[in-house]
């Protein structure tokens, strides 16, 4: 005999939705709504760029969060450049260009 309740995950709406849209926090591909990493990129390519306490506002981050997908936005080829503030003011972030070609890492390939 099967117990219904065993078979409502197969209906729950939940598992339904695709890999990654659960939680609301990817992109919405149906509006078309910025992902947080296109938030990033923007703030970021403004002319002045943005601080990290700017940032962690609002995107709704801890700092660290930051600093981290920062790093994921080098690693996929953003050149990040930093600049101290005057007179004590906090390091400000900026893209300086869309994109550059990621560097190879590693060992080349034995033929």
């Amino acid at each position: 005999m099967t117990d219904i309740k065993q078979n409502n995950f197969l209906t729950d709406k939940a598992s339904e939705a695709p890999r990654g849209t659960r939680g609301g926090k990817s992109e919405d591909r149906t509006t078309g709504r910025n992902t947080k990493k296109q938030e990033l990129i923007r703030l970021l390519g403004g002319k002045n760029g943005a601080d990290i306490a700017r940032l962690s506002d609002k995107l709704g981050w801890q700092p660290h969060s930051v600093r981290a997908a920062m790093t994921g936005l080098r690693k996929d080829g953003y050149d990040i450049q930093k600049k101290l503030g005057p007179g004590g003011k906090p390091v400000r972030y900026r893209i300086s260009s869309s994109r550059v070609s990621p560097q190879a890492g590693g060992v080349e390939a034995e033929k």
